[in-house]
């Protein structure tokens, strides 16, 4: 299943009160534990819809790989009831916070299929019961157990066939564009890397089985953390392939350094917005190759939807026009091309809204036609 698909299911079995476990098992890296938090930014959104005072979701995810099974339960202690001594379990503050009264949310397993069989038996009891000792989890709470298979080579354990039977299985495999919507979102982070994965798609989720010799291999993970970083050493020039490949492999870092040496070559984005056929006089010349067209169009999907959130009305309100007449003069007409600009526009916080009403009331300019055809098709 596809990430936002699993999102979207669990979200609802929570809204129609279905206490059904999930489980979720794919590669290395692709990002199953932020399902959990996606769910809960919904829950969030769900219920302050109708009580805009309520608190955020809970969202507790557990690494099941360094907890013991004494972690799960919570530890004994001594409780002196009148004349008699008895001893009572004290659940961990996550599991305190998730029981209180009123509270609604996410627990997640990450890890679940590394951890030790006794954490598994101790968190099946949670799976099936939804309380251990005196604590109960509350209503409103849903449970999400994440892993790797085995053929992934991570360390991984079929989990018992009785704790599957308790849960809901799915099966979750990388998906470039949900994840591309969902980095383009996150605050510094570097823009290139999406727009490189567009160009070569094949580099953006590999197993252990295709590692490097030093163990390496990319994942959706990595391109994120060299993304978050790359903000660091953008002007260093000389250990762009080394922070690269320390993330995502040699072979992947050196054809995204190569990608963006390309870029580096080529007039400058802007000014190909600002003014497209005087910028880019010959683009079939100039654009003569595909990393070229590529480093192209993406590059000026980035920065027209950064003058969207720029601050300057000017490029705000100019700026769904100046992509359509950049994008129009630069691809010729090339659908494939004005498909993956269009998609990296998005993806980095660009809105379809602005570009459709510039594309209506500048429907009579040479360049928005070449674009306008195939907009009205993605509308349909």
């Amino acid at each position: 299943m596809k990430f936002n698909d699993v999102a979207d299911m669990i979200f609802t079995s929570w809204k129609a009160g279905d206490h059904t476990p999930h489980i979720l098992l794919g590669p290395p890296g692709i990002g199953k534990s932020a399902i959990a938090g996606l769910v809960a930014q919904r829950m969030t959104e769900h219920v302050r819809s109708r009580n805009p005072n309520a608190g955020e979701a809970v969202c507790r995810i557990l690494d099941c790989t360094t907890k013991l099974p004494e972690d799960i339960p919570g530890l004994p202690h001594i409780d002196r009831d009148g004349r008699e001594s008895v001893t009572r379990y004290a659940p961990q503050s996550w599991l305190h916070e998730l029981c209180t009264n009123g509270a609604y949310g996410v627990l997640c397993f990450d890890d679940g299929t590394q951890a030790s069989q006794s954490v598994q038996l101790a968190m099946r009891q949670l799976l099936l019961q939804r309380e251990v000792h005196d604590a109960k989890l509350a209503e409103r709470v849903t449970i999400i157990v994440t892993g790797n298979r085995r053929e992934d080579k991570s360390g991984a354990t079929t989990l018992p066939a009785h704790f599957i039977n308790a849960c809901s299985l799915h099966a979750i495999e990388p998906e470039f564009d949900s994840w591309a919507n969902w980095y383009g979102q996150q605050p510094n982070h570097a823009p290139e890397i999406a727009s490189f994965l567009r160009f070569r798609p094949a580099h953006f989720h590999k197993t252990p089985a295709d590692a490097d010799q030093m163990g390496r291999f990319p994942t959706p993970r990595t391109w994120t953390k060299l993304g978050a970083r790359w903000a660091v050493h953008e002007g260093m020039k000389s250990r762009w392939l080394d922070v690269a490949s320390g993330l995502v492999g040699e072979g992947p870092a050196t054809e995204f350094v190569a990608f963006l040496n390309t870029r580096a070559q080529l007039v400058d984005p802007e000014s190909v917005l600002r003014d497209p056929q005087r910028a880019l006089p010959n683009p079939r010349d100039v654009l003569n190759t595909p990393d070229k067209a590529y480093a192209m169009i993406t590059g000026l999907a980035e920065v027209a939807a950064q003058w969207a959130k720029s601050g300057d009305k000017a490029k705000e309100k100019g700026h769904p026009l100046a992509w359509l007449r950049a994008i129009g003069h630069s691809t010729d007409g090339n659908r494939e091309f004005i498909a993956v600009s269009l998609n990296t526009f998005i993806a980095n916080g660009g809105a379809m809204k602005g570009l459709l009403q510039a594309a209506t009331a500048n429907e009579k300019d040479p360049l928005v036609r070449v674009v306008v055809d195939y907009l009205a098709k993605v509308v349909k």
